[in-house]
């Protein structure tokens, strides 16, 4: 670029310092005891409301998707005070929150479609690959650069649902 030679050697140095690229930030590569117990208590969470939703017979109604997303906001309004963040979002957040929770919502709806025709199998495995949706939204409309070991996680999880559609 023109101009850049004549720009000090330690300027750049210094700037890119304290850019780390995304991914490789400062503790990037070891996550803190709480953020391993949070994650795992969010996934026996997932595996239990999975669970229940797939014991309940078909003759409860739509009752127990009411009941999971009554559930869902009690324990994240319970959350607020023990995290000291605030529940008051800003008017695009709170479109954006409340787009989140119809889609949940729906994503409730057909699993409990797919367990009542003993599609069991087939849903548990679709449902597991949530987290790539993520992941695919923040490079989509963040423009997140992806790291190698989320691209490996990406291909397995497409090779997977491909795998799912051909049985």
């Amino acid at each position: 670029m023109p101009g850049e030679a004549s720009k000090p050697r330690e300027a750049c140095n210094a700037r890119t310092a304290r850019e780390p690229r995304p991914g490789y930030g400062q503790g990037a590569g070891r996550l803190p005891s709480a953020a391993v117990v949070t994650a795992l208590a969010a996934g026996v969470g997932l595996a239990v409301h999975f669970f229940a939703l797939a014991r309940i017979p078909a003759s409860a109604g739509w009752w127990p998707v009411v009941v999971s997303r009554a559930v869902s906001v009690a324990v994240i309004l319970a959350l607020f005070p023990a995290t000291g963040a605030s529940p008051r979002l800003p008017r695009r957040g709170a479109a954006v929150a409340a787009v989140a929770g119809a889609l949940g919502t729906l994503a409730t709806i057909l699993y409990l479609l797919a367990t009542r025709q003993e599609l069991l199998s087939v849903a548990v495995v679709l449902s597991a690959l949530y987290p790539a949706v993520p992941v695919l939204l923040a490079l989509t409309f963040l423009r997140e650069r992806i790291t190698r070991p989320q691209a490996v996680g990406l291909l397995g999880a497409g090779l997977a649902i491909g795998l799912i559609a051909l049985n």
